[in-house]
């Protein structure tokens, strides 16, 4: 019986050597993901401002197109126009050259 006590005892004592190896093995681990952690903080702190400069001027030439596109439909507009009256004006004259020739 005291032969069997011995055995168990070895066997709880090799049991617990392998969770104490096991418990240390996660702490390491746990410390790494910590420090990974850490380094992925440090870097998002890094990002942050420089994504909202990035948003920033995104934003500016969204304004700057918007307001180049306005320019260009209003020089457009101003085209047409232009065409319109000089169309107007060349149909005045032939007209005026064809009274003029009568």
């Amino acid at each position: 019986e005291q032969q069997d006590t011995l055995v168990y005892v070895a066997q709880v004592e090799a049991e617990n050597r392998k969770m104490f190896s096991e418990v240390q093995r996660l702490n390491a681990l746990n410390e790494e993901l910590v420090r990974s952690k850490d380094t992925q903080d440090e870097e998002l702190k890094t990002l942050r401002p420089r994504v909202a400069d990035q948003e920033q001027r995104i934003e500016e030439s969204s304004k700057r197109f918007v307001a180049l596109t306005k320019t260009s439909q209003a020089k457009d507009q101003e085209h047409m126009e232009l065409k319109e009256t000089y169309n107007a004006l060349k149909l005045e004259h032939a007209r005026m050259s064809a009274v003029h020739a009568e």
